[in-house]
């Protein structure tokens, strides 16, 4: 080879080199050759997810924390003279049916027609379902005559019937019954905690106590059982399994009576402190 030859090859190496950074660096190149738009496109929609998600936790942490967290007790007077007392959860405009709209004066009317034929109404939940056999009413504006929160209204949550809507208007304690203005500053609340304290011990002796007191004689009578049938109720296996049965069943028994005889007394001391409620 010469050296025109060798000189002709570099020279062409050092074109291709250089033709090579060329390519590399040239400019306007095409970014969907590279998926970004399609990278751009993926992100943007994890990003609105994650936002979505937040939002929807956000929204159901709001709602139930409103739905849980007590509202003042509102007392209406209806436009017929009745009352209605209950918590004020969400308002709404609906249009009223053509009965409800031919019960009304005429300019009650005539701010509905005015407005589109669209009425305001609220949503309260009134409680007593043992009353009303029913937890929750509609109040249209129209309806109303008056509202007020008197401080004596009270929403009482109840284990049964769910909850009351009303005022306390006697308290008995061992017979001598006083009115709410009688009692003294926080002794509503001592006696509540005290039916509590009472009401979750005879929880815990009738669930729990007692419940393990049959549990064990139910397992050595099942012992008892499996030992008949493999050694016969007439082997010394038998009879020596049975002569320690009934001593354990004869303290188990003792403590059963014990655990029934304190909830006795507890349900007895229970009956003795009662509260009369007035719904509105």
């Amino acid at each position: 080879m010469t050296a025109e030859t060798v000189n002709h090859v570099g020279m062409r190496e050092e074109l291709d080199s250089a033709a090579a950074v060329g390519v590399r660096r040239a400019p306007g190149t095409d970014i969907a050759a590279r998926g970004e738009p399609a990278l751009f496109v993926l992100g943007g929609a994890l990003a609105l997810g994650l936002l979505m998600i937040l939002g929807f936790l956000a929204l159901v942490l709001w709602n139930g924390v409103v739905a849980f967290w007590p509202q003042p007790i509102e007392v209406v007077e209806l436009a017929d003279g009745e009352l209605a007392a209950g918590e004020p959860r969400r308002s709404e405009s609906f249009r009223p049916p053509d009965s409800q709209l031919a019960a009304l004066a005429p300019e009650r009317r005539a701010q509905i027609e005015a407005a589109g034929g669209l009425a305001h109404r609220t949503l309260y939940r009134i409680g007593n379902y043992d009353l009303y056999n029913e937890d929750f009413l509609w109040i249209p504006d129209f309806a109303r005559k008056s509202a007020a929160r008197p401080t004596d209204m009270m929403l009482i949550e109840r284990l049964e019937w769910g909850p009351f809507v009303g005022r306390i208007r006697s308290v008995s304690v061992d017979g001598v019954e006083r009115s709410r203005s009688e009692l003294a500053e926080g002794e509503l609340g001592r006696l509540h905690d005290e039916a509590r304290a009472r009401w979750r011990r005879i929880r815990d002796i009738e669930r729990g106590e007692i419940g393990a007191v049959n549990r064990k004689i139910e397992e050595g009578r099942l012992d008892l059982r499996a030992i008949a049938i493999r050694s016969g109720a007439a082997s010394e296996e038998y009879k020596s399994a049975a002569a320690r049965f009934e001593a354990e069943a004869a303290e188990l028994q003792k403590r059963y009576d014990a655990l029934a005889a304190e909830a006795a007394r507890i349900r007895q001391r229970d009956a003795q402190v009662q509260i009369t409620l007035a719904d509105v």
